[in-house]
């Protein structure tokens, strides 16, 4: 699961003081991978425009694709191709030549990760929440979670006990280029979307 439950257990936050910070984390971590892979992950109904519809096939941003709901500018011929987010038009050639605005009204996305992109996200999370713990707004929260550990007061030092399940606080090796982590690069590049 990728939600603020297991993401709370995993910090070893009981209370809800930083729920907000947290879901935060969360929906960036999706969101970075959505525009990474250059689709939708989360299961959802959504609304698509095509304005140049020439070319017959259209890539939904959103899969797999679990129904289509409405297709309007284009009649009922057409071919849903489920696990690649693809759906094609069949048209006479008179039809293509004048272009059309196609819109599409479908359902798409993941009812439940698959447990590969779920590591990804987590890896994306704790990169991102180890970054957040680290910042001087998030220090007076002890965002590090768990009891503490020790406090060295000449060198004034506190250490957290993070047995718990806690991220490190130290973040993973990022991909300058992409800003992920590359352990969850390598698995995002299974899911990516190529856009030409």
């Amino acid at each position: 699961m990728f939600d603020i439950v297991t993401a709370k257990a995993r910090l070893n936050i009981t209370d809800a003081t930083q729920d907000v910070a947290v879901q935060a984390m969360l929906d960036a971590a999706l969101s970075l991978a959505e525009r990474y892979c250059n689709r939708g992950f989360a299961y959802k109904a959504e609304r698509v425009r095509f304005y140049d519809s020439h070319f017959g096939s259209f890539p939904l941003p959103r899969y797999p694709i679990q129904a289509v709901t409405k297709l309007t500018g284009a009649g009922n011929n057409y071919h849903v191709h489920k696990t690649t987010g693809m759906i094609t038009l069949h048209r006479d050639a008179s039809w293509w030549s004048s272009g059309h605005e196609v819109v599409v009204e479908y359902i798409g996305g993941y009812k439940i990760f698959p447990p590969d992109l779920v590591l990804a996200l987590w890896e994306i999370f704790d990169n991102l929440w180890s970054r957040y713990a680290a910042s001087p707004t998030a220090a007076s929260a002890a965002t590090t979670g768990g009891a503490i550990k020790s406090i060295t007061s000449d060198g004034a030092r506190v250490e957290f006990d993070v047995s718990g399940g806690a991220v490190s606080a130290a973040p993973n090796a990022l991909n300058y280029d992409s800003g992920l982590p590359y352990s969850a690069q390598s698995i995002l590049d299974l899911y990516r979307r190529e856009v030409a």
